[in-house]
């Protein structure tokens, strides 16, 4: 995944079939980046790169959020990789952490 100032470049291949919006988690600043999906066109406005080139087997994205995060310690490390959507609910689990009385 290519970036500059916000923009993101991914290999279709990459993403499968669900595209419109991305989620980076920036370590180095502590961050969770929501990316939203833009016209191939948007290459241009970015990066000088010659007018021939094809975007096709790309998709692009631009920054549209960022929100302060915490993630995992040491001995509990947050996972790295890409990751898909497998599942969506309308209930929220804001970690793995229940207490007693549940």
């Amino acid at each position: 995944m290519g970036s500059e100032k916000g923009f993101y470049i991914v290999k279709e291949t990459v993403l499968g079939e669900e595209k419109g919006y991305l989620l980076k988690l920036d370590r180095s600043n502590r961050h969770l980046v929501v990316l939203c999906q833009v016209e191939r066109s948007r290459l241009h406005d970015h990066f000088s790169i010659r007018k021939d080139f094809d975007p096709t087997p790309y998709v692009m994205f631009e920054e549209a959020k960022a929100f302060s995060c915490i993630f995992g310690s040491e001995k509990n490390p947050t996972p790295e990789g890409t990751f898909r959507v497998e599942f969506k609910t309308t209930e929220e689990c804001v970690s793995g952490y229940y207490s007693a009385s549940v």
